[in-house]
């Protein structure tokens, strides 16, 4: 999970994780692992982390994820939040990029940008075809 910030830090947990937190100029990453944590605590971690770092913007990676699934949860209070999921590092880097526009215009344009940068190379068993 990643949710968009303002300013640079990193935690260490009370369980000894690093929590790094990177930024540029505009915004960063928040990143969380859920090692050990039930679904509430989960909800509970993504409310935290949205609240400390005003995020509007979460970017998890499985569709159908314990980490999609909180922020879904989260979203039924916080309208303004917007989830990306299925997220890759171009979009990622794409979104923090996007200095120009708000939260919401980024994560769209992010959201292509990765799309766009999945390929398929080569082929298999030798069927023909290759990349398209």
């Amino acid at each position: 999970m990643t949710v968009r910030k303002q300013g640079a830090m990193a935690r260490r947990s009370s369980r000894g994780h690093w929590s790094p937190v990177t930024a540029n100029s505009r915004s960063g990453s928040y990143p969380r692992w859920n090692s050990g944590l039930g679904a509430d605590e989960i909800v509970r971690t993504l409310r935290d982390a949205i609240t400390s770092v005003g995020a509007h913007v979460i970017f998890t990676d499985l569709p159908a994820g314990s980490w999609t699934i909180a922020a879904r949860r989260v979203q039924r209070d916080r309208p303004d939040v917007v989830v990306v999921t299925g997220a890759n590092l171009p979009a990622l880097l794409d979104f923090v990029f996007q200095t120009h526009c708000t939260s919401d215009e980024a994560a769209r344009h992010a959201a292509d940008k990765g799309r766009g940068a999945i390929v398929v190379l080569g082929n298999s068993g030798g069927s023909g075809g290759g990349a398209d």
